[in-house]
């Protein structure tokens, strides 16, 4: 039997709510084998293209405030994810 491929990325990787959402979906359909490929989450492409702009006009604070949002953003959908207290601890 071929896999089943799911691809993931934008809008369906938005938050920890989302993430959830992706891998009900992939769990559902569990037959065989099966690919997932996910890219980044919702927004994420830009705020990186944000992050090159700001750097290139050399605009240093406002580039470490854009990188520091842009890690908390992740570092919150991770703890929610997370369900290991050693692993959340990591987060930290």
């Amino acid at each position: 039997m071929n896999p089943v491929v799911h691809k993931f990325g934008g809008v369906a990787l938005a938050n920890a709510e989302a993430m959830r959402h992706a891998i009900q979906i992939v769990a559902e359909r569990r037959v065989g084998g099966a690919v997932i490929v996910v890219s980044a989450m919702g927004g994420v492409t830009d705020a990186l293209l944000e992050i090159a702009r700001l750097a290139s006009r050399r605009k240093r604070a406002a580039t470490k405030r854009a990188i520091a949002a842009l890690r908390a953003r992740h570092h919150s959908a991770a703890a929610e994810l997370t369900t290991d207290p050693k692993l959340a601890a990591k987060l930290e």
